[in-house]
């Protein structure tokens, strides 16, 4: 599936093939090692994170399956460094939120750092005792959260709206500022904040943004595109300070 989005350029939205975690891309012969859920990314999205990565100096590797036992996740967290839940379009309720369980408690389990975005962001969230809204439940309708035309997610490939940042938490510092405008995709939200997170960014109509934990930073809106895809530099340091924290974690096991 081929959209258009408002610059005129193509959308490309077709499945893409699974890539083993051994098909790595970084230049870097010892770069650390990131590992991607799903294996159902599709192309575009795959190919935002891996600019992402490569470009913060690491090697990115998409999971060839899901992850069916605790055995199967701790094995899949074996081969990588850290770990980055992306988004999905269907939220908590696809048949990923079981999977993703496994292999985001394995990852706790051996110290390895996690990304969460979107979806990802709201998962860890949730694992950790967290809970979950819909959007305009619980903030309404002043900011839309989802944009889409012609059948294209165009919130993915814009500046939607800003977000405040909590002066001195890592987001403030990796982004070099208070105030951000980012994109935006998504119909579910966090609401109850587990122990042990922080709440670092909200959107102007109080959406959580952000959370930050021990080993772990989330993000509500899309920073695989804001720079993989737009090439908004400002966003880089979000995969920087994973690719580093990765490191730490390569370092242990060398």
């Amino acid at each position: 599936l081929v959209g258009t989005v408002a610059s005129g350029k193509s959308l490309l939205l077709a499945r893409n093939s699974i890539v083993n975690l051994g098909e790595l891309d970084a230049k870097v012969v010892d770069a650390p090692r990131i590992g991607l859920m799903h294996s159902g990314a599709k192309k575009l999205t795959y190919n935002c994170y891996k600019n992402c990565i490569n470009d913060a100096g690491g090697h990115l590797g998409c999971f060839d399956h899901y992850a069916l036992t605790d055995k199967d996740a701790a094995s899949l967290m074996s081969t990588v460094d850290a770990l980055i839940i992306p988004g999905s379009s269907s939220g908590d309720t696809s048949s990923r939120a079981s999977c993703d369980n496994r292999v985001a408690k394995a990852a706790m389990n051996q110290g390895k750092f996690i990304l969460g975005i979107c979806y990802g962001h709201q998962r860890v969230n949730t694992i950790l005792g967290g809970k979950k809204t819909t959007v305009t439940t619980t903030y309404g309708p002043s900011i839309q959260h989802k944009i889409s035309s012609g059948g294209v997610n165009v919130g993915l490939l814009s500046e939607a709206h800003k977000i405040s940042i909590v002066p001195g938490s890592t987001l403030a510092r990796l982004l070099k500022d208070t105030v951000a405008m980012v994109n935006t995709s998504h119909k579910y939200s966090t609401y109850k904040i587990a122990a042990g997170l922080k709440v670092t960014a909200k959107a102007p109509d109080g959406v959580v943004e952000s959370l930050e934990g021990d080993s772990f930073i989330g993000v509500q809106f899309h920073p695989e595109y804001l720079y993989g895809y737009m090439k908004k530099e400002q966003f880089l340091p979000i995969f920087e300070y994973l690719v580093e924290m990765a490191g730490k974690t390569n370092k242990n096991l060398f």
